[in-house]
C-alpha cells in the first residue's frame, strides 16, 4: 500500500492509497475533468457546520447559546476544530473540541442535556468524539474508527463525559440539545464545510 500526501493550500490531498472502505483513486482518475483530489481535515481547521435536513448553520450566540438556525454563515458560524487525540488529520473516533472563532469560547454539553458555547477552558465537558457518516449511505451507517474525515460529508458529535454518551442534536426551531441513541439510526448529523473552500 502506497501513501502519498501532497499539501496544497493547507489541506492534505490524497492520492494512490486506500483507507478502510474508501474507493481507491488513482492519480490519473483524480485529474480527470469533473473530479478533484480529496480534502482531509487537519487539526485547528476552521469550519462551518450545517444541519443537512434544514440547511441551517450552527451558530455560537453572543450570550453563550448554541443554535442551529442561521441561513447564511458568517463569523459567528465559524468553529475551530481542535484535535485532542490523533495525528493531525481528523479521523472517525478522534476526540475533539469546538471553539467559536467569534467569541473564543468552547462548545460544552451540560448534564441537563443543553449545549452551549460559553466556556473559556477546554476540559472533559468540552470534549466530544467525532464520527463520520458513510457518504451516500441510505442509512445512518458510520465509517470505521480511524477513517479520515472528509470535507462536505456528515459528522456526528458525541459527548465523552462519563455516563453521558449523548449526541449534539438540532431541534425544531434551531435550539440544540443532547439526544441518546441506542443505534446509528436517527442521529442528527452536521455537514462539515471549509470556511475557505
Amino acid at each position: 500500500m502506497t501513501i502519498n500526501y501532497k499539501n496544497i493550500g493547507g489541506f492534505t490531498k490524497f492520492i494512490n492509497t486506500k483507507f478502510i472502505d474508501d474507493i481507491i483513486p488513482t492519480e490519473e482518475a483524480a485529474l480527470q475533468p469533473g473530479t478533484a483530489p480529496t480534502d482531509y481535515i487537519h487539526n485547528l481547521t476552521t469550519v462551518y457546520l450545517k444541519e443537512p435536513k434544514t440547511n441551517k448553520y450552527l451558530v455560537a450566540e453572543s450570550n453563550g447559546d448554541l443554535n442551529a438556525n442561521r441561513d447564511i454563515p458568517a463569523q459567528w458560524e465559524q468553529f475551530e476544530i481542535q484535535q485532542i487525540t490523533g495525528d493531525g488529520i481528523l479521523k472517525t473516533g478522534d476526540k475533539v473540541a469546538l471553539k467559536s472563532v467569534a467569541h473564543q469560547t468552547y462548545v460544552v454539553s451540560e448534564p441537563n442535556g443543553q449545549w452551549y458555547a460559553d466556556r473559556f477552558q477546554r476540559q472533559e465537558w468540552e470534549t466530544f468524539m467525532i464520527m463520520q457518516k458513510i457518504p451516500g449511505s441510505a442509512t445512518s451507517g458510520l465509517k470505521p474508527k480511524g477513517s479520515p474525515i472528509l470535507f462536505m460529508t456528515d459528522v456526528l458529535f458525541r459527548s465523552v463525559h462519563s455516563g453521558i454518551w449523548k449526541y449534539l442534536s438540532a431541534e425544531q426551531g434551531g435550539t440544540t440539545v443532547s439526544r441518546s441513541y441506542g443505534t446509528t439510526e436517527g442521529k442528527i448529523e452536521f455537514q462539515i464545510i471549509p470556511v475557505n473552500g
